[in-house]
């Protein structure tokens, strides 16, 4: 009993959460045969845990790995490489231009984002509400430019981009711009879209710590965008919805009140629950029964990692530190995701869609380290 409960100690150390282990805290009084039931199952339960975490984060490891070694270059369209430094972060996603290799970040928004040589058209261009990185023209460049507003802002935000000490150069002969003049821009467009699934959560990251969004407009802004949830179940199965409530209230938490937050919270744990029932059922969505009809097993395939590395990004980023220590639903989750991954065999980086996958993966080695 005591290396059980020595395991069940370690385990909440790790994590970070000892307060939600009854195991970990004073015994309640009562019979003695139920406590040490208790502490069985919930020490077998850490250990289960425990054990699958590091399963998949040496699998992690591994594909993290093989997409570092991938080369992307500007043969990509701009949606790619943006997606690939969303999967990768600052520090591991660069580009291969003639030969040598740049941040990709950095040539982005030093090069990118004003010469035309670089895709055919700049990624930036100026609009009565101030400088916004371009959008899709047509339906014929789709995803060739950005197609939800706000999203390379946001995938700027995720690359942990410093909201106070950034500027993108639009000019190559004038002083590059702030980037929060960007999110003065966005404040003022988002106001015509429906979908704020993007455009909400770069505004928390990049608005508020500069004042370009007060904290009116972003309760209002958030609102707006609860309205959108039955909408949003066609557009990537509402994943993208439930990511931009999590990020809106983490990055942005002092600013909205604490009944909104506890409103948007409550949401998100609606979610959590149902998608852990619906796959303790071994059920899909509707909706990804629909599109894949008619689709080959290696289209399925690439649709399955699409859907299910949508999902995981806001299962990982929006579980409480409970969940994540104890829900074993959610870590065998991971394994079979990153599974199925490992399985596919072009590029990893290759599709926005799936680069989705890889950073929802990231972004789950990164918590397992940080409770550590």
């Amino acid at each position: 009993m005591k290396a059980i409960a020595s395991r069940t100690v370690l385990w909440c150390a790790l994590a970070g959460v000892v307060a939600w282990f009854p195991a970990c805290s004073e015994e309640p009084k009562g019979e003695p045969e139920r406590r040490e039931a208790l502490e069985t199952r919930e020490a077998s339960s850490a250990l289960a845990v425990e054990e699958l975490v590091r399963e998949n984060v040496l699998l992690i490891n591994e594909l993290l790995e093989r997409a570092r070694g991938e080369t992307r270059t500007t043969e990509d369209t701009p949606w790619i490489l943006f997606h690939a430094l969303l999967a990768l972060g600052p520090d591991d996603a660069t580009l291969t231009v003639d030969g040598t290799q740049h941040g990709l970040r950095s040539w982005m928004l030093d090069v990118a984002a004003w010469d035309p040589d670089a895709f055919g058209i700049p990624l930036t261009h100026e609009t009565g509400a101030g400088p916004v990185f371009a959008r899709a023209p047509s339906a014929t460049t789709f995803k060739v430019l950005e197609d939800h507003r706000g999203q390379f802002l946001y995938i700027l935000a995720e690359a942990s981009t410093d909201p106070r000490s950034t500027s993108v150069r639009m000019d190559r002969d004038e002083e590059p711009v702030p980037i929060e003049q960007f999110a003065h821009a966005l404040v003022a467009l988002a106001e015509a879209e429906r979908d704020l699934s993007w455009a909400l959560p770069a505004l928390a990251h990049f608005g508020v710590p500069v004042g370009a969004v007060t904290r009116d407009e972003l309760e209002s802004l958030l609102r707006r965008h609860l309205e959108f949830e039955s909408e949003s179940l066609r557009q990537c199965w509402g994943h993208h919805w439930v990511t931009g409530l999590v990020r809106t209230t983490s990055w942005a938490s002092d600013a909205i009140s604490g009944d909104l937050h506890a409103e948007t919270r409550s949401i998100v744990e609606r979610r959590y629950v149902a998608f852990r029932d619906q796959w303790a059922a071994g059920l899909v969505s509707p909706l990804l029964e629909e599109v894949s009809r008619g689709l080959d097993d290696a289209q399925r395939r690439e649709l399955e990692i699409w859907y299910r590395g949508h999902a995981a990004e806001w299962l990982v980023l929006g579980a409480t530190d409970s969940q994540f220590a104890t829900d074993l639903w959610l870590h065998q989750y991971i394994y079979e995701l990153a599974g199925t991954l490992g399985a596919h065999e072009s590029d990893l980086l290759a599709s926005g869609e799936i680069a989705h996958a890889v950073h929802a993966l990231r972004r789950y080695v990164e918590r397992v380290r940080a409770a550590i």
